[in-house]
C-alpha cells in the first residue's frame, strides 16, 4: 500500500513539474514584444516604396540642376496615386528604421516586385 501512495505522489509531483514548465513557457511567449503598427500598411507600402525606388533611380540619372524639381514632381504623383500624406510616409519610414525585422521583410518584398518589373522589360 505504501508503494502505491508513493507512486501517486510521484505522479502528482511530475504533473506539477510539467504544468509549471508549460506555464513558464507560455509566460515567456506572452512576453514577446508586439510589432508596432505602421501608419501605412505593409501591403500598401510595398508598391509605394517600389515606385519611390524607381523615381529615385530616374532622378539620379538627371542633371543635378533639375533633380529637386523632379523629386517634388515624382513624390507628388506618388502621394496622389496612393492617396497618402507625406507625414504618414515619413512616420512609417521612421518606424522601419527602428524595427530592422519589419524593414527587412518590407524591403524583401519591394525587391521582389522590382525584380518582377525588370523581367517584364
Amino acid at each position: 500500500m505504501q508503494s502505491y501512495v508513493k507512486k501517486m505522489e510521484n505522479i502528482k509531483l511530475t504533473r506539477f513539474r510539467i504544468c509549471s514548465i508549460l506555464l513558464l513557457g507560455l509566460t515567456m511567449l506572452a512576453c514577446k514584444p508586439e510589432e508596432p503598427s505602421l501608419p501605412i500598411t505593409e501591403e500598401k507600402l510595398v508598391p509605394i516604396l517600389k515606385d519611390i525606388q524607381l523615381a529615385e533611380s530616374i532622378i539620379q540619372q538627371q542633371n543635378y540642376l533639375i533633380q529637386d524639381s523632379l523629386v517634388e514632381r515624382y513624390y507628388g504623383v506618388i502621394y496622389r496615386t496612393y492617396d497618402i500624406q507625406e507625414e504618414d510616409l515619413d512616420s512609417t519610414l521612421a518606424i522601419l528604421r527602428r524595427e530592422p525585422a519589419i524593414m527587412d521583410r518590407v524591403y524583401t518584398k519591394v525587391l521582389e516586385e522590382l525584380s518582377k518589373e525588370e523581367v517584364k522589360d
